[in-house]
């Protein structure tokens, strides 16, 4: 993913002849694409990110080229990391369902799926001062494997929920 504070990522696709073009979204408008440049039939386009303050962004970038009447597509997702917004639980329940990234310290008080090396997650309840809150399959290195209740941590991630109960996901 790009960064929050913006960047450049470069895209590089092999086109033999033709029109090329490159179509972003309408609603991507903190994405832009440079012109393409062309080394024997490798073509370059830099792909560049503004600043952002909101959420985790995703779009999709459309790439095509027609030769001799007949159009060729390819499709890149580009994904920009999002601010972190640090909040207590409570506030955390309370915000709404979206790809604003948050960050929860507390006391981990339940482990409702151990450590799974397999897809490197672990799935816990953690609470502070003003309520408790679940960490669905939480992302984290092998060390979350010695993870107790009891333990301070902090973690971020999207709001979301399941069953109409809070929880955080993509952590």
């Amino acid at each position: 993913p790009l960064p929050l504070e913006g960047g450049v990522a470069t895209a590089l696709l092999t086109v033999k002849a033709g029109d090329f073009s490159v179509e972003i979204p309408e609603d991507a408008t903190w994405l832009t694409a440079g012109e393409p440049s062309m080394i024997g039939n490798v073509t370059s386009v830099e792909l560049t990110a503004a600043p952002n303050e909101g959420g985790i962004r995703k779009t999709t970038v459309t790439f095509k080229t027609n030769v001799d009447g007949k159009d060729y597509i390819a499709m890149a997702d580009v994904e920009q990391l999002g601010a972190i917004t640090e909040v207590t639980v409570a506030q955390f329940i309370e915000a709404a369902e979206d790809t604003k990234l948050y960050q929860l310290t507390g006391k981990v008080t339940k482990i409702t799926s151990a450590y799974n090396p397999s897809y490197g997650n672990v799935t816990f309840n953690m609470m502070d001062a003003t309520g408790e809150v679940n960490i669905y399959r939480m992302t984290c290195p092998e060390s979350a494997a010695d993870l107790a209740v009891g333990d301070i941590i902090t973690v971020y991630g999207c709001r979301s929920s399941y069953n109409g109960n809070p929880q955080m996901a993509q952590g």
